[in-house]
């Protein structure tokens, strides 16, 4: 059992009614908490590919044996809820400290992100979670009431906290479909059978609409994607997003600026998309994604200024980011900050959001911070928890525009 805290975010905050007063709890654990990161171990065990966990497990120092805590946890969640181990791997992850408004918190709470598959239903993902924290608990020596759970993409609905499962949205209630073998519930089988390309694919049919891609190039890239088959991946759309660059090329060469514009804009998503499974140690990441930031800066140099490059101090060094305009006229509009998060770039961001955003009256500033994008794969520059130390020259920044 653990100590009382002195001062803890989270203590006094009742299980419901869960989407304003617990949802606004996990939020402000983003905001409020500080992890300092330890210089301990983070190891994986389970199914799929260590290097893509699908549960990440973020817990302080304790002494335990994690290698031997991840292989009970596999065995119970699987004999709980029937989901065989390979449909799940674990990440753990160790800190040396956690801090709430500037204090020290003595207990020692267990943080956890799911990543579930597509296939999924609620059942599976509330049973997992249930599994996941009542596991903890007896292997860890943790209250579950200090765990909490929360999903990802593509299921979002569900967290875990105070010792249950509530969910984001009241009116979501019980899936419709009828539990049966996971192994044969794979999003209606759209695609592919893997679930991870099922959302990467998605992802990039979600851009058709700002510009980022086009319906014929994205199925035939799809129909050349062999299942669960990550070099096929990287070979389908890098070949695209080569095809579509040298059109852009000839239509740049030819003065046929709109077009190659638009060419420049698919293919910088398409290098990106050819990009998701390399790893850091392989060359062709960095490849990718320098074709693909390359082909960006193309197209904003035909933009006809409206998308402008830039570079914000920062330090000894500085930011790398984009002024997204409607137009030349100067006029002052409101103006988005938008920053991107763990693993997407600028560039994404200009398709996800600014592209929209500047046809509603916006002016958008978009940047990366350190270990995101530019910043850590060329600079090497990694995250760092006092984020407003990035934020406030961006801010600085943007009031002089």
């Amino acid at each position: 059992m653990m100590k009382k805290p002195r001062k803890v975010c989270m203590r006094s905050v009742p299980r419901r009614p869960f989407p304003l007063v617990s949802g606004a709890l996990v939020l402000a654990l983003n905001v409020l908490l500080v992890l300092v990161p330890g210089k301990g171990q983070a190891l994986a065990a389970g199914g799929i590919d260590p290097a893509d966990p699908m549960v990440r497990i973020t817990f302080a120092r304790s002494g335990l044996d994690v290698p031997k805590v991840l292989a009970e946890l596999s065995r119970e969640v699987t004999a709980a809820t029937g989901i065989e181990e390979r449909f799940i791997t674990y990440y753990w992850q160790t800190f040396d400290a956690i801090h709430c408004m500037g204090e020290p918190v003595t207990d020692k709470p267990i943080f956890v992100d799911m990543y579930v598959p597509g296939f999924f239903t609620d059942q599976d993902v509330a049973g997992m979670m249930t599994a996941i924290a009542d596991s903890l608990e007896r292997l860890t020596g943790v209250d579950k009431k200090w765990v909490f759970i929360h999903t990802h993409f593509p299921l979002q609905g569900h967290v875990y906290i105070s010792g249950g499962v509530e969910y984001w949205d009241n009116y979501r209630g019980q899936t419709s479909i009828e539990p049966r073998d996971i192994g044969q519930r794979a999003m209606g089988k759209f695609l592919f059978n893997d679930a991870a390309f099922v959302f990467q694919s998605m992802w990039r049919f979600g851009l058709i609409s700002s510009g980022g891609s086009d319906l014929g190039e994205l199925l035939t890239i799809t129909s050349q994607v062999e299942d669960f088959d990550q070099e096929s991946w990287y070979r389908a759309w890098n070949a695209m997003a080569l095809k579509v660059k040298a059109t852009a090329d000839e239509f740049a060469a030819g003065g046929h600026d709109v077009s190659a514009r638009q060419a420049y804009f698919r293919a910088t998503n398409y290098f990106r998309a050819a990009s998701i499974y390399l790893y850091d140690k392989d060359p062709r990441g960095l490849i990718a994604w320098q074709n693909g930031r390359d082909a960006f800066l193309a197209a904003a140099g035909l933009s006809g200024g409206l998308i402008e490059h830039v570079r914000i101090p920062y330090e000894q060094t500085t930011l790398p980011g984009y002024f997204v305009t409607p137009d030349k006229s100067g006029k002052n509009r409101p103006l988005l900050l938008i920053q991107t998060g763990l693993d997407a770039t600028a560039e994404d961001l200009y398709f996800i959001l600014a592209a929209q955003a500047v046809k509603r009256g916006y002016n958008c500033l978009i940047f990366e911070g350190p270990g995101q994008g530019e910043m850590i794969s060329l600079q090497k520059l990694p995250f760092r928890h006092d984020w407003e130390k990035v934020v406030t020259p961006v801010v600085d920044y943007a009031l002089t525009r």
